[in-house]
């Protein structure tokens, strides 16, 4: 039930915060997530995620267009140093 609008999603793991962005249209940047397939990409010895157990939100409004989606993405991640969002020198990019 996503939009098509831009928007900013998190995704949630217990109590901790496992990836968060700013997405130009939320609707395709969320499909992915619907079958839970994504996760089992990154699944490993180290981490073996159910999709039952990870919330996905998302956030659309008025108060992005006068910040920009791309700020609140930025503040959130430094805020909650989610597991997904590691900085990349670059060089790696």
């Amino acid at each position: 039930d996503a939009p098509e609008a831009p928007g900013l999603v998190e995704l949630k793991e217990a109590d901790r915060y496992l990836y968060i962005a700013q997405s130009n249209n939320l609707r395709p940047a969320l499909a992915g997530l619907a079958h839970g397939d994504a996760f089992q990409i990154v699944a490993s010895g180290f981490w073996k995620p159910d999709p039952n157990e990870i919330s996905v939100q998302f956030a659309v409004g008025d108060e992005f267009a006068d910040i920009g989606g791309g700020k609140w993405a930025a503040r959130l991640i430094s805020e909650f140093s989610p597991v997904f969002n590691w900085p990349m020198s670059n060089k790696a990019a």
